[in-house]
């Protein structure tokens, strides 16, 4: 065993010798302290509902848990990056941890939480390989430290193709395909049947007065199993967003979404893509929202951002079964930069959401947070 960890030391200093390596160690110490009208119940540290927005998770009735308050660490974060140039150019990586892994955590004593893979890629040219944030995705969303309910948030492994110059960006990528699907019982399914990879396409063009971008996807979703065997349907979606600059460095930023097969991409999953019929066809859900936020700089180091955004579906009950049909948030706040790495923020959000059987839910939440990167 010594022999071969010698040879293995061996080969990696010869490697760097001939192929020097730049490599940056870094990551980000956060703390959110967070103030709920209502929380979605359970023991503290494990009730990630009470401090990540999710639209699924708004409670649609109080059972006494008003009020609340918590403090954590989880959105810290670890990241390890290098750089090797090769004769097909700089080979570049990035390996990034947080601390959002499932957890049996407690807030009696050690608050403790598993660590979670964020990223893991490589690129070389112009090739992504690895885990890494969606293509379908806006590279530049609202300045919001909380979740939206309508985010597009998605980190999965792929095989990304990119060409980019100064003013223009495309990129052609193949992605882990996940389907879901409420069975004729109400249930929601994961069945992991799928048989091809989710299909994404972006442009994006961008110049002194901001940025306009269109992503497209098309992906099949498919159960087989006995009760649905091989059911499967294709669908699509697209996604339009735009940043305008306006005087000095504010800003307006927006995008709208929609299609019959965007599912898990909108919303943390809060709406299933799919649905079996009685006749045991399955029918895509359609599922459609905007985003809308206005950035505006006090200061050069202080910014206000308000952002409004809202999400709708054509789900319906199913077996005297409710699901959650829309929802919307609206935030403000207020940033401010105490020097190049740390950051203050306050922000005060409002979130609704309402099932197909008319019941709604809202949320008040208070966040202050406090960040330094290293």
């Amino acid at each position: 065993m010594k022999s071969r960890v010698l040879v293995i030391i061996g080969f990696l200093s010869v490697f760097l010798e001939a192929n020097p390596t730049e490599i940056d160690v870094g990551g980000r110490i956060r703390q959110d302290i967070i103030f709920n009208s209502i929380s979605v119940g359970g023991r503290g540290g494990q009730n990630t509902g009470d401090i990540s927005l999710s639209a699924k998770k708004i409670p649609l009735y109080s059972t006494g848990e008003t009020n609340q308050l918590s403090f954590n660490a989880r959105n810290s974060r670890f990241w390890l990056k290098t750089m090797t140039m090769t004769e097909y150019g700089p080979l570049r990586t990035l390996m990034e941890l947080d601390f959002w892994g499932s957890t049996t955590a407690n807030e009696s004593v050690s608050n403790g939480y598993n660590v979670r893979l964020r990223h893991a890629y490589f690129e070389l040219g112009n090739l992504i390989f690895g885990q890494t944030n969606s293509t379908f995705m806006s590279s530049t969303p609202a300045d919001s430290i909380s979740t939206l309910v309508s985010d597009m948030l998605v980190r999965q492994s792929q095989l990304r193709y990119f060409f980019k110059n100064r003013y223009y960006y495309v990129a052609l990528a193949i992605e882990q395909p996940e389907s879901s699907v409420i069975l004729q019982d109400g249930c929601i399914a994961y069945p992991n049947d799928d048989r091809v990879p989710d299909f994404i396409i972006k442009s994006k063009w961008h110049g002194r007065w901001g940025f306009l971008s269109l992503s497209a996807i098309t992906r099949e979703i498919r159960i087989d199993n006995q009760e649905s065997p091989n059911l499967s349907k294709w669908g699509g979606a697209l996604r339009v967003a735009a940043m305008l600059k306006t005087y000095k460095y504010n800003n307006i930023r927006a995008t709208a979404f929609g299609g019959n097969a965007i599912g898990r991409y909108v919303a943390l999953n809060a709406i299933p893509t799919s649905y079996i019929t009685t006749s045991n066809t399955m029918e895509l859900i359609p599922i459609y929202g905007a985003i809308v936020s206005y950035q505006h700089y006090i200061t050069k180091n202080t910014r206000l951002n308000l952002i409004y955004n809202q999400t709708d579906s054509k789900i319906a009950t199913i077996n005297n079964i409710a699901y959650t049909k829309s929802f919307k948030s609206s935030h403000i706040n207020i940033r401010y930069k105490i020097f190049k790495s740390a950051m203050l923020t306050a922000e005060y959000l409002y979130a609704t959401r309402v099932t197909t059987n008319a019941n709604e839910g809202e949320l008040y939440r208070v966040i202050f947070s406090s960040s330094y990167d290293f």
